[in-house]
């Protein structure tokens, strides 16, 4: 596992650390120092907003960030992310294709990141065609609506952030695979009704 440098001191709102980026299966992270993880919600699941570039210049504050809005200055990629627990109160940070693109970095490279809490809601609207697709399964919209909050729009920023229409039917039919899943195991753990007698006519 790539080694960790510890993280700077400062407000528990803002953190600064550099980390070495890596593949995992399809996506790209780095593992967060201990002192980040414990500064920013210890071992659940937190939401952050932040900026990232190549190790070598500082990284800018967060504060900037502090919504969906903006623009990262050159050579720094905007990060919007989570960081996702990763066992003994520790986490890992993904870092999506725009902000490497943005930052110049790609697998071995170290990064220096600034990250803070993401106060704005994430979650974004439902895309028309997933819609019209979770339509046509039955119970479609309420299973994909159960999903757990932080799945949900996961999921949706993976539809959003496809470039081509290709790519985006690829990863509706993939959303809505896993809702017709749901909806399977959800309708075989339902008791089955009992049988009702048919009523004797009375004489």
């Amino acid at each position: 596992m790539p080694s960790e440098e510890r993280a700077s001191e400062g407000e528990a709102s803002e953190q600064r650390f550099r980390a070495t980026l890596y593949r995992l299966g399809p996506n790209y992270c780095v593992d967060v120092p201990a002192r980040v993880s414990a500064a920013l919600g210890g071992g659940r699941r937190v939401e952050v907003v932040g900026r990232a570039r190549r190790a070598g210049g500082a990284a800018r504050s967060s504060r900037a960030f502090s919504g969906p809005g903006g623009e990262a200055p050159a050579g720094e990629g905007r990060v919007r992310s989570a960081l996702v627990p990763r066992g003994g109160g520790l986490h890992r940070l993904f870092v999506d294709g725009a902000a490497r693109a943005a930052a110049g970095v790609g697998p071995g490279d170290r990064v220096a990141l600034v990250i803070g809490r993401d106060a704005e809601p994430r979650e974004p609207a439902v895309p028309p065609e997933l819609a019209r697709a979770l339509d046509a399964v039955a119970g479609g919209r309420e299973a994909f609506a159960a999903i757990p909050a932080a799945s949900r729009a996961s999921m949706l920023a993976f539809l959003v952030q496809a470039r081509g229409a290709e790519t985006r039917a690829r990863r509706i039919e993939r959303i809505v695979e896993h809702v017709r899943e749901r909806v399977a195991r959800r309708r075989a753990r339902a008791p089955a009704r009992p049988a009702t007698r048919p009523q004797r006519r009375r004489r």
